[in-house]
């Protein structure tokens, strides 16, 4: 690092402080870091999303949407997908592809309460890494807007199938990965 990064120029020019580029330096704040970062890179992403989608395909209330599918290769597309998803909303390098959220999941008749139950194993796989509540609060707040994108049934039920139109020659039809 140069050396008039290192100088403190607040000190030697008050009028420094606005202009922000003068005080970068070795003594950036977490606060400046991208939550990608904050919450560990792309390994912590992936460690995030495979246990999320482990947790909510093991769980009956979620997983009765998944009882005619390949569970063991959709929990991979999912978490793969998943993690490039949540790599690009957290400010990390990576770019999502595929369907929208809304798209992803229509006709799947999502209830509110199934949602919430996916939230909570996010909730509970950041616990599990130990990623403080900061992190878990920004990322929830993050994710919680595509909620109109995702459930299309406002009810608390759980444990619904995925309605039977949404399947074609045994293969989910709308289905792209995402939960």
């Amino acid at each position: 690092m140069s050396a008039w990064r290192s100088f403190d120029w607040g000190v030697f020019w008050p009028g420094a402080r606005h202009w922000p580029w003068l005080m970068m330096g070795e003594h950036m704040t977490t606060q400046t870091k991208s939550l990608y970062d904050r919450l560990g890179g792309g390994e912590a992403i992936h460690a995030i999303t495979e246990s999320w989608v482990a947790r909510a395909g093991g769980d009956d209330r979620t997983n009765g949407r998944f009882v005619r599918t390949d569970l063991p290769r959709l929990k991979k597309n999912v978490a793969d997908q998943l993690a490039d998803q949540l790599c690009e909303i957290t400010g990390g390098p990576c770019a999502a592809t595929g369907r929208s959220m809304r798209e992803t999941h229509a006709w799947m008749k999502i209830t509110t309460g199934e949602f919430d139950v996916v939230m909570q194993h996010l909730r509970a796989a950041l616990d599990e890494l130990h990623v403080p509540k900061a992190e878990q609060d920004e990322l929830a707040g993050l994710l919680q807007p595509m909620r109109d994108d995702i459930v299309e049934v406002e009810s608390p039920q759980t444990g619904t199938l995925l309605p039977h139109h949404s399947y074609q020659a045994g293969r989910a039809v709308h289905w792209s990965g995402h939960l």
